[in-house]
Parts: structure tokens; sequence; C-alpha cells
């Protein structure tokens, strides 16, 4: 399995031979500056063979039950997923929204929601 290694390795290209549970929550990571380090820093902070499901968000807020605006499709990565490539669908996927602020409008926030999943061969 790829893992968003060489490529972004969507939850809906997943293999019908492979099996998906989860019994975590979902939660919120957010990227101060939105860098590649950032990003980096964030897969790097994935223990081992822990596989996490990330769907990819921008909003004006860090308030989890205000809007957000969904980047991707869910993608799978671990802790040698490429941080580069991660960065450049997240900046891919915002320009073709159109969706910029002035600079004295609010910061966007760019997140990352997240949760441990298991990934079994049927």
């Amino acid at each position: 399995m790829n893992f968003t290694i060489t490529t972004i390795s969507y939850l809906k290209d997943l293999s019908p031979k492979f099996k998906i549970e989860s019994t975590t929550k979902w939660r919120y990571h957010y990227l101060d500056q939105f860098t590649t380090m950032e990003v980096h820093d964030f897969i790097r902070n994935i223990k081992n063979d822990n596989v996490y499901l990330i769907i990819p968000n921008i909003s004006t807020s860090r308030n989890i039950n205000d809007p957000k605006m969904i980047l991707s499709l869910p993608f799978l990565v671990k802790r040698n997923s490429n941080p580069e490539l991660i960065t450049k669908l997240i900046l891919d996927q915002w320009h073709s929204t159109g969706f910029f602020l002035e600079s004295n409008d609010r910061k966007i926030e760019v997140s990352f929601k997240f949760k441990r999943i298991w990934v079994f061969e049927k």
C-alpha cells in the first residue's frame, strides 16, 4: 500500500480486499502557518505503524462548530508519508476554490480533521 508516499492514497481508492476499522474519535490539528515543515512535523509524530485518515479543511475559526471548507477527499497517511505531496495537494485544492481573504480580514485556518484507523486484509 502507498499511504501517500508517491501519490495521494484516497480512502475511496482502497482495494476492496482491505477492510477499515476505527474506534477513535475525530480530532483536529491546526497548522499555524501552513508550511511543508508543519505537515512534516505532524506526520512524523504518527507512531510507527499507525495509519491516520485525514480530511484537510480551511476555516476562519478554530471553533469545531463553525463552518469549514473541505479541501480533499479523505486520504491515508503513515509516518513515512510525503509532506511535500500533502502540501501540494492542499495548496492546489485551496487555489482551485477561489477562496481568499483580504489582508485586513480574519486569518484563514488550515486544519487536519483526523483519526487513527486500522487497515486489515479481508
